[in-house]
């Protein structure tokens, strides 16, 4: 199904302009530097000169780049180190923990990986080069002093990245170093942020200084261990910062300036009302979309045209309203639709990002775009998708009520950490199909954690299939498993999808064919 996943379009302009903010924001370019000129640039990028003077006009609208005329005119870097340091904490504080999780997973395969054919493959001179720059780099940590600039701070982010980017190329793989490269713009060179945290730098200068030891006696496999443990734990601290960021934020933003009151908290039942109606809008969205659809179904047969057009017709006003909302559409049983069985009908939005305003949404306007998911509706293919077999589909054939499905990686229809919640439908009381929405998990998680900020302790949302999907403790990220939710000592369950189906009456005399449940959701207090 990856090959009919939805494009972004990102413009060359977006590209050049994301590229060269992380490179002032993580003090690559550093204040004052000339930039070299848009014809220079844009033979130096291989774009045409109208980009690279797009690209400057949206970096000069950021206050990032200024232009002077003149003999010594030109593009200058107006970068401010604080100002950088905030932006790159304002990244980490918006990223959700599923997505950090996501970066942290690929960034461990790559570097133990490398690290590991590295030793087995480098030339005596490659082990020596990537010796000397451990080596260097521990050196700087040493010198650190808590009078360092941010700047000097993270240009050791630098020096480590150069680390890892040596050990990967000591492989031979050219696909190594330039994955390895494309995750650290991705991941915004967050990682170097832990620079300015004197208690990192302490562990990091005697983590590297092992590790070099262990290099030079040859001792591989521990020095693969130690430079994947590095990497272990410079996530763990992200994921703790991000939530002191948030916490920070909202201190400054509810406890009062000129008084000694504390932040006034609210209570556990508090926090699980606001969760459970969060979380009850939706479910009452898509039992009307039932209701609906069972009126409708009870009048006619319904073509595949018509089923189409009726799906769009209730999906399309959530899909343009809501930014939460990725996706959204009804998926019919095999057997309710004449002639088109594996049939679904089923809709992805793709909403103008702020970093990223690409030409697609400015023609859109502040809109999303909206596109049918297109799949293979033929089981003789070999990227047929069964939809009966997932668990969104296959809870609701059994059990009336709503279903919470996730957080996982939707990498068939969102292409990103999703929350899916689904309802049967029914028609003449038979199960006929599934409504269903996608939720973006990490617009979720931010959400969620606003309200479990307001808890006095650290406090955790967990599905009913026991995974987070939002916590205020960093070693409890969106997506993770929770084994035993009965040792959390203090819970709240959150009882969500109140409302009656089309089949009600049918279940409630007992039929025996569709249970009837109420989703629960956990709120643990930590």
């Amino acid at each position: 199904m990856s090959i009919f996943q939805t494009i972004n379009e990102v413009t060359k302009t977006d590209l050049i302009t994301d590229r060269l903010t992380q490179a002032i924001e993580s003090g690559l370019l550093k204040n004052g530097e000339r930039l070299p000129g848009e014809s220079e640039m844009a033979r130096m990028f291989g774009v045409a000169p109208i980009t690279t003077r797009e690209a400057l006009e949206q970096l000069r609208s950021r206050g990032l780049v200024e232009t002077r005329r003149g003999r010594d005119g030109g593009s200058f870097v107006t970068s401010d180190q604080h100002r950088n340091f905030k932006r790159l904490e304002n990244s980490l504080a918006a990223m959700s923990t599923m997505d950090l999780k996501n970066h942290r997973a690929l960034y461990i395969a790559l570097v133990s990986s490398s690290a590991r054919i590295a030793t087995e493959e480098a030339s005596d001179s490659e082990r020596t080069g990537i010796r000397s720059a451990i080596e260097s780099l521990v050196t700087s940590l040493n010198q650190q002093t808590p009078d360092s600039s941010i700047q000097e701070c993270l240009s050791r982010g630098h020096q480590e990245m150069q680390i890892h980017t040596e050990i990967a190329a000591a492989t031979g793989s050219s696909h190594l170093v330039n994955t390895l490269i494309h995750l650290q713009e991705e991941l915004r060179h967050l990682l170097w942020i832990r620079f300015a945290d004197s208690q990192q730098v302490e562990f990091l200068a005697k983590q590297y200084a092992y590790a070099a030891h262990l290099l030079e006696t040859w001792q591989n496999q521990l020095f693969e261990r130690r430079i994947t443990d590095i990497v272990i734990v410079g996530f763990s601290w992200l994921a703790e910062r991000r939530i002191q960021l948030l916490q920070e934020r909202f201190a400054d933003g509810h406890s009062p300036k000129d008084s000694s009151n504390a932040t006034t908290y609210e209570t556990p039942l508090e926090i699980s009302h606001q969760i459970r109606d969060l979380f009850n809008e939706y479910g009452e969205t898509l039992r009307q979309w039932e209701l609906k659809l069972t009126e409708r179904s009870s009048r006619e047969v319904l073509s595949k045209q018509q089923f189409d057009e009726l799906a769009e017709q209730l999906t399309r006003p959530l899909l343009q309203a809501d930014r939460l909302v990725v996706g959204a559409g009804l998926i019919p049983s095999p057997d309710f639709l004449p002639n088109a069985p594996w049939h679904s009908s089923w809709w992805t939005s793709q909403w103008p990002s702020d970093a990223r305003f690409t030409e697609a949404t400015k023609r859109n306007g502040d809109a999303p775009i909206i596109q049918p998911l297109r799949i293979s509706d033929n089981p003789q293919s070999a990227s047929f998708y069964d939809f009966t077999a997932q668990d969104w589909w296959q809870t609701p054939r059994n059990t009336d009520g709503l279903h919470i499905t996730g957080p996982y990686f939707d990498y068939i229809c969102a292409n990103k950490p999703t929350l899916t919640l689904s309802r049967p439908f029914y028609v003449n009381r038979n199960f006929a199909g599934v409504a269903g929405l996608d939720l973006d998990a990490g617009s979720v998680e931010q959400r969620l954690d606003s309200m479990l900020l307001r808890l006095e302790r650290p406090a955790a949302v967990i599905s009913n299939e026991n995974r987070v999907i939002a916590s205020t403790r960093n070693t409890m990220l969106c997506g993770d498993l929770v084994r035993d939710v009965g040792q959390l000592h203090a819970k709240a369950i959150i009882s969500c999808g109140v409302g009656s189906s089309s089949a009600g009456s049918a279940t409630q005399r007992g039929t025996g064919i569709h249970g009837s449940a109420l989703e629960s959701l956990t709120l643990a207090v930590l």
